[in-house]
């Protein structure tokens, strides 16, 4: 027998921690849903120089909301993700490293 679970029956809690290297943009979320998605995601800044940054993107690219990740911080930003859109992280900086983590609601 095959269990199927939807994105909303999943538990609470991080699914994973992903590093990123200073300087570097990665897709962090991407919404290939037909509805609005709402998700969270938690994200430190261990890069100097430069605050890093949470991006919201809609379905054509553009960047419509920026969420800043001060130096030396973790901040967890929600947000709505809209159909066809995507989340980018960026680690902006020199010298050391960058984490975020998608989190169960």
């Amino acid at each position: 027998m095959t269990a199927l679970l939807s994105a909303c029956a999943m538990n609470t809690g991080i699914f994973a921690t992903v590093d990123v290297a200073c300087g570097k943009t990665v897709l962090a979320y991407s919404n290939s849903e037909v509805f609005d998605e709402k998700i969270t995601i938690k994200a430190t800044d261990h890069c100097s120089e430069s605050d890093s940054e949470v991006q919201l993107l809609n379905a054509s690219g553009t960047i419509t909301q920026r969420f800043a990740i001060p130096d030396g911080t973790t901040k967890t930003v929600t947000l709505t993700v809209p159909r066809g859109g995507w989340v980018n992280f960026a680690c902006n900086g020199k010298s050391g490293g960058c984490t975020y983590a998608l989190l169960g609601e």
